[in-house]
């Protein structure tokens, strides 16, 4: 070969097999995605593509490239090459994870419907699955128990009509315990899941119970007050001793000054989210922790303010989750005395989340004019900076609450939708 005459036909099919390797690897890092942080997809991008440059270039040298004309014209169209191999990589990127950005994709039904769904006669506005049932809060349907042992065959096996709108339920053994706004606080025996029926109750003229918490044969409500012309007068907790599920009655009172929203306990505290909606529109809630080693005798431990309403909450080991008006929000609780917000995932408007080990599983509100809700993935293994992993897309609908169990999600909106991890 004469001096300074590049021989091609290498070149160009080492070009090849690196571009070849930059795509394939690209796809690899899309389908296990949920398993690398998300910027590595694209620095990989860019590292392949820097790859491919080098070797075009070395290869120049190799050649004793002495013609300095071609010299620069094989730069300039290994620059080129390198711009088409990040473009072509980052458009791959972008319709994989178009077509695959469910990972966790919704059950086909043997109908050919996209998503599962259980129709309940009502309004579904929370669920619980605990074994091989769901017992859904619904509306004023009262509670609902499907049978969820066979996903693709999920029926209602069972229900308890109450006196208003079931709206927030938990359960302790084979007791439901649910919030029935004006018709106050219900404990329904359901170890015959075809025929739950109510054992017990409480409820007072003028009392709207609006969600419920169960540790240690107490039962926690929210509560809100209401004087004689329907008026708002006051909000907080009830506890309500439940060791005789027939005999319920009234422990404690814990009145707060902003309204109380939701409330979840764990261990020896309750954790309770106010929101301040004095003036009608909420600019900022907070969290409060209260002591209830003596139930009789609750003790506000210290609390924590968010700068925005907050519309759920979830608490697991030493942290606690919101749903708010701008996201997610962790809050530290280690020292109950002293908690504080440590991390924050940031996007739309969460209407409700749930943690699994170190996930967390949020519903956002779709953005202004959007016609899918968003379920978002988000790795919360550092809690100081939570990672997108991933989101599901659904139509929209009233999306209440989320409840995870085994290999399934399931959301609690006007009926139920079940999708699988």
């Amino acid at each position: 070969m004469a001096e300074g005459k590049i021989n091609k036909r290498p070149i160009s099919i080492t070009l090849v097999v690196v571009l070849a390797v930059a795509l394939i690897a690209t796809l690899l890092l899309n389908l296990f995605i949920k398993e690398i942080p998300g910027w590595l997809t694209p620095v990989a991008i860019v590292a392949f593509s820097f790859i491919s440059m080098l070797i075009s270039l070395v290869l120049i040298f190799l050649n004793k490239v002495k013609n300095h004309r071609r010299m620069i014209a094989f730069i300039i169209s290994s620059t080129i090459f390198f711009i088409i191999t990040i473009l072509s990589s980052t458009l791959l990127v972008f319709y994989m994870l178009y077509i695959t950005r469910i990972n966790y994709q919704p059950i086909e039904e043997i109908y050919g419907n996209k998503i599962k769904t259980i129709q309940t006669p009502g309004v579904a506005n929370d669920i619980f699955v605990y074994e091989n049932y769901g017992y859904i809060a619904d509306g004023i349907s009262g509670l609902q128990i499907i049978d969820v042992s066979s996903i693709e065959n999920s029926q209602i096996v069972g229900s308890c009509g109450t006196e208003d709108r079931a709206v927030r339920i938990c359960m302790e053994d084979n007791f439901i315990y649910l919030a029935d706004r004006d018709g106050g606080f219900k404990i329904i025996d359901v170890s015959k899941k075809e025929a739950p029926e109510i054992t017990g109750t409480y409820s007072a003229p003028g009392l709207r119970i609006n969600d419920v918490s169960v540790s240690n044969n107490h039962a926690f409500t929210v509560y809100r007050k209401y004087d004689n012309d329907s008026n708002p007068i006051e909000s907080g907790i009830q506890i309500i001793d439940v060791t005789d599920k027939e005999n319920s009655y009234l422990a404690a009172e814990y009145p707060t000054v902003n309204r109380a929203e939701k409330i979840s306990v764990f261990g020896d505290h309750v954790f309770l989210i106010c929101n301040n909606d004095r003036d009608l529109k909420s600019i900022e809630s907070e969290l409060l922790i209260l002591d209830i080693s003596n139930p009789e005798k609750p003790s506000l431990t210290g609390k924590c303010s968010i700068d925005c309403y907050s519309f759920n909450l979830f608490v697991k080991d030493d942290y606690a989750y919101t749903a708010s008006e701008k996201g997610m929000y962790i809050i530290d609780i280690h020292d109950k005395e002293n908690p504080f917000i440590c991390g924050k995932f940031l996007s739309y408007a969460a209407t409700d989340l749930f943690i699994e080990d170190d996930t967390a599983y949020i519903i956002f509100f779709p953005p202004e004019g959007g016609d899918e809700t968003s379920l978002y993935i988000v790795d919360i293994f550092l809690k100081e900076n939570p990672v997108f992993v991933d989101n599901i897309l659904y139509p929209v609908v009233s999306s209440n609450s989320l409840f995870v169990n085994g290999d399934y999600i399931y959301i609690a909106g006007d009926d139920i939708l079940i999708l699988k991890k």
